[in-house]
């Protein structure tokens, strides 16, 4: 289904007039358009996974038969090439989670306001493009520390939530990036996502350190 064809994603676009005004809501609609037929064959939030998840196309390195293995997954391509019995073996892939961390310390407020505005725009795009594109997305503002996590959210009509959200965000606080880092990532083993910063880097410390 297409964004434009989506009674839902047109929902999520009204509340984007009423948030960041129809100037905005058109040059975000004129960015899909442009990037959606690029993104769409390359963008893939995806890591291998040793259990669950999804069966990527693309095969791993064969294995040696040994007595036992499953007939079925034995390559006889390779085996008519050889004269060897190997195994076919896949990668199992699971969905990554886009993380899309907002700096709302108190830099991002000075010297004036219009700075954060830019902020929660470029944010309410990257999340629509990510919605637009089938990922989950999880929203987390940051200044000395984690303030919330927002989300998951998934699908184009969780865009009308996800700038709903982006409204009650506020600056202030001082910046703490790399605690900020540490209490996002994710608790469960073997577990992880994909890091989106949106921040003006003004930091007493490299930031550059603060991300490795």
């Amino acid at each position: 289904m297409s964004w434009r064809k989506s009674s839902k994603a047109s929902k999520g676009r009204t509340e984007l007039n009423r948030l960041f005004g129809r100037n905005f809501a058109g040059r975000l609609q004129t960015l899909k358009d442009g990037l959606m037929p690029y993104l769409k064959e390359r963008i893939r939030l995806l890591e291998e996974s040793p259990t669950g998840g999804e069966i990527s196309p693309e095969p791993d390195s064969p294995r040696a038969y040994t007595p036992g293995d499953d007939i079925r997954y034995i390559d006889w391509n390779l085996y008519a090439r050889l004269d060897k019995l190997y195994l076919k073996t896949m990668i199992r892939e699971e969905e990554v989670p886009a993380v899309l961390l907002l700096d709302a310390s108190g830099s991002m407020g000075t010297p004036e306001a219009g700075k954060f505005v830019t902020a929660l725009r470029v944010t309410a795009a990257l999340a629509d493009l990510f919605l637009t594109l089938g990922h989950r997305i999880l929203i987390i503002p940051w200044s000395e520390g984690i303030r919330a996590v927002h989300g998951p959210y998934s699908g184009e009509n969780a865009l009308g939530t996800v700038l709903n959200v982006l409204e009650t965000i506020r600056a202030g606080g001082a910046s703490d990036l790399k605690r900020s880092l540490r209490e996002s990532a994710p608790r469960e083993s073997g577990s992880s996502a994909y890091p989106v910063i949106v921040s003006d880097f003004l930091f007493p410390l490299n930031y550059g350190e603060e991300i490795d």
